[in-house]
């Protein structure tokens, strides 16, 4: 076994014992559901709990980012979506954590249940999702709870408009060319002008976060991405980039949110855009702070644009 998984499998075993008051007979590492977090679950005679932590490097704001996600799965549970309890949360030494309850069930992805079935369930979950209100807009809890939703929303379009210069690093990486820069511009402040909703998205709606059990019920899992944004626009951009259901599992989301193809197709455009926006953002998120991601999120703003301005 790897040194660091076995050093996070004690570490996951001193927390549950420290917070259930039980000798921990077993803890069993979660692999391949998520990149962000190491996930554990524990058992003892009498109970079973999931202990989330960081990783090492996420360690800075990772506590942030659970108390957003206790946030979101308490006013999620108060309106009818089943999920995980969350029983704790805070530091061993350096490292956060968070205490779950264990949901009972299949995962989604290794399920025989119809994954149209599951679609449809996410739908109406993300109408109610997209039904709980927001201050402000950003991937922080303290944007969900305070600030200037509308106002945020510019500065995050003007920040995009105000670096399509002769000089943009995009242009250098062909993300664009300068022919297409005048669309652009154009497709970023009509976005600006639109008298869009705010709300919660969980932004990443899919069938690896869900839990079906022998009654069932499906349990929407995993809040860590949530973001106070437009609705229900930023959650059906992340589901058509990362996903891509096909066309029956997409037809099945939107029957459940209550949205038929035409209401959809007059969004395309809308969606199209906001791709658009947040594929240049990302390149330049990378540019600023990760480098080593630059080319793959610049090779996806590139196919965006493409998508965006086929005949151009």
């Amino acid at each position: 076994m790897d040194v660091s998984l076995a050093t996070d499998i004690e570490l996951a075993a001193t927390i549950a014992s420290a917070f259930l008051r039980q000798n921990v007979q077993a803890v069993v590492p979660v692999i391949g559901k998520g990149s962000v977090n190491q996930i554990f679950i524990a058992r003892t005679t009498k109970t079973e709990v999931v202990i989330r932590m960081s990783q090492p490097a996420d360690e800075a704001r990772a506590l942030q980012f659970y108390e957003k996600e206790a946030w979101c799965l308490k006013h999620a549970s108060v309106l009818g979506i089943p999920g995980p309890t969350v029983l704790a949360l805070g530091c061993w030494g350096t490292r956060p954590y968070m205490v779950q309850t264990f949901v009972v069930g299949v995962n989604g992805e290794d399920s025989s249940l119809d994954k149209s079935h599951i679609w449809h369930a996410l739908g109406r979950y993300a109408k109610v999702i997209h039904s709980i209100p927001v201050e402000g807009f950003g991937e922080m809890l303290i944007d969900f709870q305070q600030g200037n939703a509308k106002a945020g929303w510019r500065r995050f379009i003007d920040y995009n408009l105000n670096s399509l210069t002769d000089n943009d690093e995009l242009l250098r990486l062909r993300v664009y060319t300068p022919a297409q820069i005048d669309a652009i511009r154009q497709a970023f402040y009509d976005l600006r002008t639109r008298p869009f909703r705010f709300g919660v998205n969980h932004c990443d709606l899919a069938i690896r976060n869900t839990v079906f059990d022998e009654s069932g019920k499906i349990s929407l899992l995993d809040w860590g991405s949530a973001e106070a944004h437009i609705v229900p626009h930023y959650d059906l951009i992340e589901i058509l980039r990362w996903h891509r259901p096909n066309d029956s599992s997409l037809r099945a989301f939107l029957t459940g949110y209550g949205m038929d193809k035409t209401e959809f197709m007059q969004l395309l455009p809308e969606l199209q855009s906001l791709m658009l926006l947040k594929a240049f953002d990302l390149t330049r998120w990378a540019i600023d702070r990760c480098p080593t991601q630059i080319h793959t999120m610049a090779e996806r703003a590139r196919q965006t644009v493409q998508l965006k301005f086929k005949s151009m």
